[in-house]
């Protein structure tokens, strides 16, 4: 087979290059061609602009939005493996997809005497030291980097640094475990994350003098002064931490740990001042306005206290709640992220991918015979989009969710409907959630429930709603997870649990702009001018399409409702 050298070429060339190839069949050029040409269009770019390069087509895949193209999740899988086949075919060095590679019989030996799960994630690994010779007695930090590059620069895997992961831990285990006898253990390159100091590395006074404020504001404020409301549990775990954190970046500023012997001593206004200033890090003004501002107000709280319990002066006392009001982020809106991620949705046709997933995964498991327990992985998460769709709560609650106690059903001409009610310990915010599910969302929770569900359990009583496979109840964070998971495989979509109520107020207010007091409703939002301050704007768009209408009307000379009013 003909072999370019090895230049970069671009998309243009490379197609160029296959249709020229006659060693291929005319059929297989055109195949290759096509698919090469498909890709482009689904990520909206241009042929003579794009480098065939392995490293270039993991970008390229990562961010087809195939099913939003509209075509299936096996032809996007062709047109990945003729677009590799495209590059092997130039003389373009592509890793192997499959590991099929031969394993010499050291390391055959080897692999045999480990586990299961670490043979499986060793042997590409394995081959890979085959082919090139290299024995496991010989495999050394410096090797393991070799692999990285490798992977790094020929893998067109969505995440080939993880996959490096997955090979390294799997050495680590064998190595643990004695299989791999007189081998090291290969550290991870990067460097570790920062972390704060733990309680156990700063006074036990300080410690001992945060859990009586912590008790002083637990439980209830009758006669509380503004800002002194109760503390919820997690509050007080966040504020420990951002005591820590503060000791911590002292600490690092050069004063010494030792000396916070209690939180007087602690937040002195040169402390505060120092700890924050030292806590400003990276390019990024939003998350390092975010992570001062959580600091400042736990500091504030704390100062409060500590002046209403005459330990702090007034002076000292001022002089912290002014710094702490100057750094005190309180975000109008959502995160760019998040603008970004629901960016696509303006498009109604994506909007209606997304909210259509969960029917159509359902209908797609009506043609199984004997649903297995990925099935019912499948229909829990499409009950769990469905459900987000039409109650926009929390995750938490959403996680929470007790057959017995939440939900209860009522009768309808049209068929059964689920009631669902959260009491006001049970919420974030600390309001009474009430939510009424239609027929349709209704019927979709009650297959999964009836016949999904009981999959997953495997014989362990509960009446939770979303339940993992070992028949506990899932957590929040694991449910985000997986939907996020679940939604990017099914459409190609980016969001998570949170976002889903982001994204339902978009979609109502696109449709009733300014109804801020039925989004406030839906999302169980305390304040009304919460609601407003973080949507906002999501109007803009209908709101200058019914301005052009306006000028439109005029322009033609057609009544307008308002024209009166002109």
């Amino acid at each position: 087979m003909p072999v370019t050298e090895r230049m970069p070429m671009t998309i243009e060339a490379l197609i160029k290059f296959i249709l020229s190839v006659e060693t291929l069949p005319i059929k297989r050029r055109k195949e290759i061609a096509s698919a090469l040409k498909r890709l482009v269009e689904i990520v909206g770019a241009d042929q003579h602009s794009i480098i065939a390069d392995p490293g270039v087509l993991r970008k390229l895949f990562a961010s087809g939005k195939w099913h939003q193209a509209g075509i299936s999740k096996g032809r996007w899988a062709n047109i990945k493996s003729l677009a590799t086949e495209a590059l092997q075919t130039a003389g373009i060095e592509v890793h192997r997809s499959r590991a099929n590679y031969p394993i010499a019989p050291e390391w055959d030996g080897i692999l045999t005497k480990l586990p299961e799960l670490v043979r499986r994630d060793l042997r590409r690994f394995a081959g890979w030291c085959s082919c090139l010779g290299i024995p496991a007695g010989e495999v050394t930090p410096q090797v393991f980097e070799r692999y990285l590059r490798y992977c790094t620069d020929l893998m067109t895997h969505k995440d080939p640094r993880e996959r490096w992961h997955v090979v390294r831990r799997a050495w680590n285990r064998a190595v643990e475990g004695g299989e791999l006898p007189g081998a090291e253990r290969i550290e991870c390159p990067e460097a570790e994350a920062w972390c704060a100091l733990t309680w156990a590395e700063l006074p036990t006074s300080l410690k001992e003098d945060f859990d009586q404020f912590v008790t002083a504001r637990t439980g209830v404020q009758l006669f509380a002064k503004a800002g002194e409301k109760s503390l919820r549990d997690i509050t007080s775990k966040n504020y420990a931490t951002k005591v820590r954190v503060l000791a911590t970046c002292l600490n690092e500023a050069g004063v010494s740990a030792s000396g916070f012997g209690n939180l007087i001593l602690l937040l002195t206004p040169e402390n505060v001042k120092r700890g924050l200033e030292h806590y400003v890090r990276g390019d990024n003004l939003e998350k390092a306005m975010a992570r001062v501002s959580g600091v400042a107000t736990a500091v504030r709280s704390m100062a409060r206290w500590l002046y209403g319990s005459s330990r702090m002066s007034e002076d000292s006392f001022s002089k912290i709640i002014s710094l702490c009001d100057k750094v005190v982020h309180r975000p109008k809106g959502m995160c760019t992220r998040n603008r970004e991620r629901l960016a696509p949705f303006a498009n109604d046709a994506t909007a209606r991918l997304l909210l259509d997933l969960p029917y159509q995964v359902m209908m797609r498991l009506d043609k199984v015979e004997e649903p297995k327990v990925r099935h019912a992985q499948d229909a829990q998460m499409a009950a769990l989009l469905c459900f987000l769709q039409h109650v926009p709560v929390r995750i938490n609650n959403v996680s929470q969710i007790d057959m017995a106690k939440h939900v209860s059903r009522q009768s309808s001409e049209a068929g059964d409907i689920w009631l669902l009610k959260w009491e006001e310990s049970e919420v974030k915010n600390r309001v009474v959630l009430d939510h009424r599910l239609a027929v349709e969302p209704s019927a979709l929770l009650e297959r999964y429930r009836n016949t999904y569900r009981p999959l997953l359990l495997k014989g362990v009583p509960t009446s939770r709603l979303f339940v993992s496979q070992s028949g506990m109840a899932k957590g929040a964070s694991a449910l985000s997870k997986q939907l996020a998971r679940f939604v990017e495989r099914e459409t190609g979509l980016k969001i998570h649990a949170h976002l889903m109520r982001h994204l339902m107020a978009y979609l109502y207010l696109k449709v009733h702009p300014g109804d801020y007091v039925t989004v406030q409703r839906i999302l169980g939002h305390k304040s009304l001018q919460t609601t407003i301050d973080f949507y906002t704007g999501f109007e803009v768009e209908s709101d200058f399409e019914r301005f052009d209408d306006m000028i439109l009307h005029i322009r033609k000379g057609v009544e307008h409702s308002g024209i009166d009013r002109l």
